[in-house]
């Protein structure tokens, strides 16, 4: 699989969606969409959420990116093998939704 930069986009819709969480270094949380991008059948990997609201199952990156989360939450296969490429399993995470 590459890995390439996503290209700027307004809105993702991204479905087999979850959300990772981990503390970085200062001790803050950091807060990270992934899933599929439905409208480009890809893998997909946010930058840190800044703002999120579980009613609407929608929210605002660090890019002013909005994602927009379909379906129950799950694990899209690509995005965690994008994810493990990308964190290279140094850095510990935890998912906020049950994936089984």
């Amino acid at each position: 699989m590459t890995v390439w930069k996503a290209e700027k986009t307004k809105v993702v819709n991204l479905d087999r969606y979850n959300m990772i969480e981990r503390k970085k270094a200062d001790g803050t949380m950091e807060r990270h969409f992934i899933g599929n991008d439905m409208d480009r059948s890809g893998a997909r990997i946010s930058t840190d959420i800044q703002e999120y609201d579980e009613e609407t199952k929608s929210g605002v990156t660090a890019s002013g990116t909005k994602y927009i989360l379909h379906g129950k939450p799950g694990l899209d296969s690509d995005a965690y093998y994008l994810l493990e490429q990308v964190t290279r399993k140094t850095v510990p995470f935890t998912y906020k939704w049950r994936t089984i």
